[in-house]
């Protein structure tokens, strides 16, 4: 009997085997390709490769360049579109004569300009040579100086500081570059070029010479090398205000302010501005003036200028003179909340739901009666509001209508339905309709409230979801490091660390050398209390609350407990997997027991069909 089981058994096994044997046989057997199919193969092939650029347009020429830029100032290429279309600009370059290539992007409208500010590589003062392509087809240069092109006599004079050199006529190309290009004392960056010869209209202006300037009379040389002096852009205009993720179409919506801090109006075109991917030259034929008065502003929309600033990341937006000098810049990073604008202040940028475009700018402006620690906020005359910051928070008495900036340390719902907690000030916010806005850790927000207290703890009293607005996204957040709670800490995010030394329920308790420290676990955040002995070393984050005469750490997360001994583990979270040799001993275990179940199972019924049968 037992013979005819183990061949049962074995039978079984044997079947398995070969089942899996032929299968896997028949998975490797190929199906020859006919040339129908190979020929398919090869038009799937074929139809992947991407088609090269076509410049369908090459009606794009340069117009105008400066190669030794004032002290402080920088380089600068510019183009004119002589044509009567759109140029679509993503197959061109322009490159030196070393070879550097700086990629064109955007479009240029018909008769339009457009400029390059900081080239690839560096122009040479004394020669260079300029090359425009669409793609690999040279469409346009311009060789100046002492650069060797093979016929350096029909090399373009070189211009030096402050001077620019330019087309006589916009865009027109005889195939003489000592004809068709000038020194001029007029730089017209982003606008049609003035020729403002420095010597006489009849001659184009040289680079003087040690031996030219020997060779002529005093009163000569000081005669002809005279020059005017050059314009003193600074401190004039600024960054004013930049709105990047308005309410509505960015497309329209979106706008860079500028503003003439100077005491004289100033003639705008020929300013440009830029972001990383893109410049824009201000054009008169852009905006129905380009004058702005002392003290006025001066507003670039997108649809105008074409520079889309990021919502997102890292964001830096750039103003330069018509000299090709950088005059102001500004960077922001983050997700910026939508219809928040960037805007100046007596102290810098900052976040503010008011976007102003045209208008003075409503900033989050504090200002206090007297100084020290005395200080106290005054109210808003706008608004009847106190302004509250991390300074003067605890001075603002319980009934006060007070408004802050902080940062959400703690979400709503993770310490409880109707509280959350901001940084910078440090404050518990309460709303007891519980309906709060979308919010995350990082957030920077605006709260406007009642003050008030609950067990000795300050808090702001919310009553609408309107009351909350988000201004920007992903701020970082730190915990400052203590040793003891107390009065003036509440609200605030901080680190202990110190020697596990009780625990009942939900509350334990910790040593730090310096006091014991109160922590608390709060269901509604659904930690697991971890389990270790007294003595134990551990590390806990979270916020301080107050409770009555009592302060406590509330946890926020699983996370927010790290033992000391292995800082990368999470108390009350097991991160141990199984060997991989015990997975295989499972594995043989499964199969050798089914066997053994299957054997059995035979055994039996073999047994009953024989008691049947006698």
């Amino acid at each position: 009997m037992l013979g005819k089981i183990f061949s049962f058994i074995f039978g079984v096994a044997l079947s398995a085997g070969l089942f899996l044997a032929v299968g896997t046989l028949r998975a490797e057997v190929t199906t020859p390709c006919d040339c129908a199919c190979q020929c398919q193969n090869q038009v799937n092939t074929n139809q992947s490769v991407p088609p090269p650029p076509i410049c369908q347009n090459l009606d794009l020429r340069l117009n105008e360049l400066v190669s030794d830029p004032v002290s402080g100032g920088s380089e600068w290429i510019e183009f004119f579109n002589i044509g009567n279309g759109t140029i679509d600009l993503k197959d061109w370059t322009v490159e030196d004569g070393s070879g550097r290539k700086t990629s064109l992007s955007g479009s240029l409208g018909a008769k339009g300009l457009s400029t390059v500010t900081k080239p690839s590589g560096a122009l040479n003062n004394s020669g260079d040579i300029v090359i425009l392509k669409c793609a690999d087809t040279v469409v346009d240069t311009v060789t100046y100086g002492d650069w060797d092109d093979g016929n350096t006599s029909d090399n373009a004079v070189a211009a030096v500081d402050p001077y620019s050199l330019a087309r006589v006529q916009d865009g027109v190309d005889t195939g003489s570059d000592i004809d068709d290009w000038r020194v001029t004392q007029t730089p017209t960056k982003g606008s049609f070029n003035s020729i403002t010869a420095l010597a006489s209209e009849d001659e184009p202006a040289s680079i003087p010479t040690e031996e030219s300037m020997l060779s002529q009379p005093s009163d000569t040389a000081s005669e002809t090398s005279a020059a005017p002096e050059p314009i003193d852009y600074s401190n004039s205009i600024i960054i004013n205000e930049v709105l990047p993720n308005p309410v509505g179409a960015d497309t329209t919506e979106e706008f860079i302010e500028l503003k003439n801090i100077s005491t004289a109006g100033i003639d705008l075109a020929g300013w440009q501005v830029a972001d990383a991917a893109k410049p824009y030259t201000i054009a008169a034929g852009d905006f129905a003036t380009t004058n702005v008065a002392a003290g006025g502003l001066f507003l670039i929309r997108r649809e105008v200028s074409g520079i889309a600033l990021n919502n997102s990341g890292t964001e830096e937006v750039f103003l330069f003179s018509p000299d090709g000098a950088e005059q102001d810049h500004l960077t922001y990073s983050g997700t910026v909340a939508e219809g928040s604008s960037y805007s100046r202040t007596a102290d810098g940028f900052v976040w503010t739901p008011d976007a102003t475009p045209g208008q003075e700018n409503i900033v989050f402006d504090v200002t206090t009666e007297n100084t020290g620690e005395d200080a106290v906020p005054v109210e808003n005359a706008a608004d009847g509001l106190v302004i509250a910051t991390v300074d003067t928070i605890s001075t603002v008495p319980s009934g006060e209508s007070v408004r802050v900036r902080g940062t959400v340390a703690v979400e709503p719902g993770v310490l409880g339905t109707q509280i959350m907690y901001l940084q910078n000030p440090n404050i518990q916010i309460y709303f007891y309709k519980k309906d709060w806005p979308a919010l995350a850790l990082g957030d920077f927000v605006q709260v406007t409230g009642e003050m008030s207290e609950s067990k000795g703890e300050p808090r702001i009293k919310i009553s609408a979801t309107e009351d909350i607005v988000v201004l920007s996204h992903g701020q970082s957040l730190s915990a400052q490091t203590v040793e003891e709670l107390g009065e003036g800490l509440e609200g605030s995010l901080v680190t202990v660390s110190g020697q596990f030394t009780e625990r009942k329920s939900n509350t334990l308790w910790l040593d730090t050398g310096q006091a014991e420290v109160v922590v608390y676990l709060k269901t509604s955040t659904g930690i697991k209390a971890p389990g270790f002995l007294p003595g134990t070393r551990i590390q806990v984050t979270g916020i301080v609350s107050q409770n009555d005469d009592t302060y406590q750490l509330l946890p926020r997360d699983q996370e927010d407990f790290v033992l000391l001994e292995n800082e990368t583990k999470v108390l009350g979270v097991s991160t141990e997997k199984p060997a991989a040799h015990t997975q295989y001993a499972y594995g043989w275990f499964l199969i050798i027991g089914g066997l053994g179940a299957a054997g059995w199972f035979m055994y039996r019924r073999m047994g009953s069909s024989a008691d049947h049968s006698a």
